[in-house]
């Protein structure tokens, strides 16, 4: 799931800069989701963070590994 991070209304594209909550187990989806034999709830397993400007900046990324469930940060700078 991606979420919106950047203004429509801005005439740059300014960055939001709202806080963001939710669970990071069992995301209950189920109000958004078709009628289909999938389960709506999700676990969060990996986040990407952009910093900077909407014309440049730097990423970094943190991950669950999949057997430790142990979270690790990816940045190269």
């Amino acid at each position: 799931m991606h979420l919106k991070r950047f203004s429509p209304l801005e005439r740059w594209r300014g960055k939001l800069s709202c806080t963001v909550e939710f669970p990071l187990e069992s995301l209950d989806l189920s109000k958004y989701a078709s009628n289909s034999s999938s389960s709506p709830y999700y676990n969060l397993i990996g986040v990407a963070n952009h910093s900077g400007t909407t014309y440049s900046g730097h990423y970094t990324a943190y991950c669950k590994h999949p057997y430790s469930c142990t979270w690790h940060e990816y940045n190269d700078s």
